[in-house]
């Protein structure tokens, strides 16, 4: 017979929602319900041989929507084509996926929809000067974060261009 207590926010008690898998494993479950569910959980087990040095311990942390991705930067332009990156932001704890949305500058309605398991996308069919605003979005089960925006980005034709151009970092608003 196993025992099974947890200790959540300094309160221990036992634990009826506990499955017996197998003379080695069980299987506990804990659902939080409100508010003050949410904290550090921790467990136990005893048993006729004894009782469990060290508790697991557990964060439990409400999901929520993701922060938005970060530090987006424009590389590899070619005559008709750019390559987007940013670094993720916190996932909200849930799985997530990236969206980016390119805008003519005075547009309402995206002109490209890209999504992406990572935040990096190729966006190809450029025009040559007309003014683009980018927004880069995280969107999981509980929503879609705030945007990090590139605005008023201008791709000149490549013969009006001269040097050598590298990785371009932009601030975002």
């Amino acid at each position: 017979m196993l025992n099974f207590f947890i200790n959540f926010m300094g309160q221990a008690r036992p634990h009826d929602n506990v499955v017996n898998v197998s003379i080695q494993v069980a299987l506990a479950k804990y659902t939080p319900v409100a508010d003050l569910d949410y904290g550090t959980l921790s467990c136990s087990a005893s048993n006729e041989v004894g009782t469990q040095l060290a508790p697991c311990v557990f964060q439990m942390v409400a999901a929520g929507k993701p922060h938005p991705p970060r530090n987006c930067t424009l590389w590899n332009q070619t005559v008709d084509s750019v390559e987007v990156s940013c670094v993720a932001g916190f996932d909200g704890g849930l799985p997530q996926r990236f969206l980016l949305e390119v805008y003519s500058a005075d547009g309402v309605a995206p002109r490209v929809n890209l999504s992406s398991d990572e935040p990096s996308w190729t966006v190809r069919g450029l025009e040559w000067d007309v003014r683009f605003r980018l927004v880069a979005v995280a969107v999981n089960a509980k929503g879609r974060s705030s945007p990090a925006r590139l605005d008023d980005l201008l791709f000149s034709d490549p013969e009006k261009r001269t040097g050598v151009h590298g990785r371009q970092s932009l601030t975002i608003r």
